[in-house]
């Protein structure tokens, strides 16, 4: 069969299979801008750049940072499930991004992906409010995360 007849069965075929919503997904779907944004402030977490409390997102300060609404809270140094309550509670829509710091995982091989029920375990690293009351907040798990002092 030559290309030209393999093509036009696969056209056949496309057309004759009803197609009904998108692909099934495990994970609700979030805007590219919102994986930069926390890809960025992961980028920063991995440098370091949290360990004086102060943390940007591409020009957008740090959520915990001094003159921002979460500074001086407390809600960077209660565990996950705990800042989930109190964000909520204070009308934000948090989605956790998770960054796993597991010791002998390759960088670029570690767990890290984003979802909107808090993690069990794991340090607040850092957040960002990326507009209104919508909040990204950077959970470290494993034995090498590193906690931030929302009150320097």
């Amino acid at each position: 069969m030559d290309d030209q007849a393999l093509d036009d069965r696969l056209q056949a075929f496309e057309a004759s299979v009803p197609v009904v919503g998108g692909p099934p997904s495990r994970r609700p779907r979030v805007s590219r801008g919102r994986v930069a944004l926390a890809l960025a402030a992961v980028a920063l977490v991995a440098g370091g750049a949290t360990a004086s409390g102060v943390f940007e997102v591409r020009g957008v300060e740090g959520a915990f940072n001094p003159g921002q609404p979460l500074h001086c809270t407390g809600v960077a140094n209660m565990t996950p499930r705990d800042a989930a309550k109190w964000l909520v509670s204070h009308g934000y829509d948090v989605t956790w991004q998770v960054e796993d710091t597991t010791p002998g995982v390759p960088k670029g091989q570690q767990e890290s992906y984003q979802t909107k029920v808090a993690p069990v375990v794991g340090s607040i690293a850092g957040a960002a409010i990326t507009g209104g009351h919508e909040i990204i907040v950077v959970v470290e798990t494993g034995p090498k995360a590193i906690t931030i002092d929302d009150c320097p």
